[in-house]
């Protein structure tokens, strides 16, 4: 057993065994049973210059994992932008926005049985909204990454 996987195994290796043809359908193999696995959070929003190219971040972020020998499976997260919401109504989910990220993300990396967080933080609300579910998941390690955005 990899320590790494604690949290995992009682996916791969619980009691549920049917949850493993799940994962062969994956394109996992049984070795991969034995890897640890990283939810990797990403807030999707293409119509907003913060989070374009975020889900492209979020495949190398799991292509890092996999050469570090680790499973990273992205997953995407509300996101609202406050510059293109301001003196709106819609300005008011704004705020509102990090606590959906913050529920989504515990929600996911919980329920999955991640054995680590990776939340790629992309705006102002975004970062808080990572950091207070590694905050309630206290035996979840994880990182919150700070993308610049490219020139296009």
């Amino acid at each position: 057993m990899n320590a790494l996987n604690w949290n995992s195994r009682q996916l791969t290796h619980g009691w549920q065994r049917g949850v493993t043809s799940f994962f062969y359908g994956l394109g996992m193999t049984a070795a991969d049973f034995d890897t640890p696995q990283v939810g990797i959070g990403i807030p999707l929003l293409e119509g907003n210059l913060c989070n374009l190219h975020a889900y492209e971040l979020g495949r190398k972020v799991a292509e890092g994992c996999r050469a570090a020998g680790m499973l990273g499976f992205p997953f995407g997260t509300p996101a609202v932008s406050d510059n293109l919401t301001q003196g709106l109504e819609g300005g008011g989910a704004s705020l509102v926005s990090r606590n959906l990220i913050a529920n989504s993300a515990e929600c996911v990396v919980t329920a999955h049985c991640y054995d680590a967080m990776v939340g790629l933080h992309h705006c102002d609300k975004n970062g808080p909204g990572f950091a207070m579910p590694l905050a309630r998941m206290r035996s979840i390690k994880g990182v919150r990454s700070i993308k610049a955005v490219r020139s296009l």
